[in-house]
C-alpha cells in the first residue's frame, strides 16, 4: 500500500511539473511593435521608443503571477521593459543618482556587467531602459526631447 502512495505522489509531481512547463511557453509571445500600448491597457498613449535604434524583437510577457509587461530588444546596446506594476523592485544593479526631466524622476542604475538602467514612469507605465554607457548621450537626448 505503501508503494501506491509514493507511486500516486510521484505521478500527482510529474503531472504538475510538465503542467507548469506547458502554462510557462505560454508566458512570452512576440508581438508587434505598435501593439504595445494595446496589450499593456494603454493604447491613447505613446510609447516610449527610441527612433534611432532597430526593433529587433518586441515579447509580451503574462505569466498570470505578475502584470503583464513588454520587452524590446532593440541592439546589443539597448533593451527597454516596459511594466504595468508599480512594484518594481531593482535589486541586482547599484544604485547611483536621480535626476528630474521634464516634470519625470529618472533613477539610474549600473548593472554588474557595466550597463546603465534608467527607470521612471510615464502614463501609469514603468519604463527600464537598459543600455551601454556609450549610449548614454543619446538617450538622455531623447529623453529630454520626448518626454512631457
Amino acid at each position: 500500500m505503501k508503494k501506491v502512495w509514493i507511486l500516486i505522489c510521484l505521478l500527482l509531481i510529474i503531472v504538475g511539473v510538465i503542467f507548469f512547463i506547458v502554462l510557462g511557453d505560454n508566458s512570452k509571445k512576440e508581438i508587434n511593435i505598435n501593439d504595445i500600448g494595446k496589450k499593456l491597457d494603454n493604447p491613447n498613449h505613446d510609447i516610449l521608443i527610441p527612433t534611432k535604434y532597430d526593433v529587433k524583437n518586441v515579447y509580451l510577457h503574462n505569466d498570470d503571477f505578475v502584470s503583464a509587461w513588454a520587452e524590446i530588444i532593440m541592439s546589443n546596446k539597448i533593451e527597454i521593459s516596459i511594466y504595468t506594476s508599480d512594484d518594481l523592485k531593482n535589486k541586482s544593479s547599484k544604485y547611483i543618482n536621480k535626476e528630474k526631466v521634464n516634470n519625470t524622476n529618472i533613477k539610474e542604475y549600473k548593472t554588474n556587467a557595466g550597463k546603465r538602467e534608467y527607470i521612471f514612469k510615464k502614463d501609469k507605465l514603468i519604463y527600464v531602459y537598459k543600455f551601454s554607457p556609450s549610449e548614454k548621450e543619446n538617450i538622455n537626448q531623447y529623453l529630454k526631447t520626448n518626454l512631457d
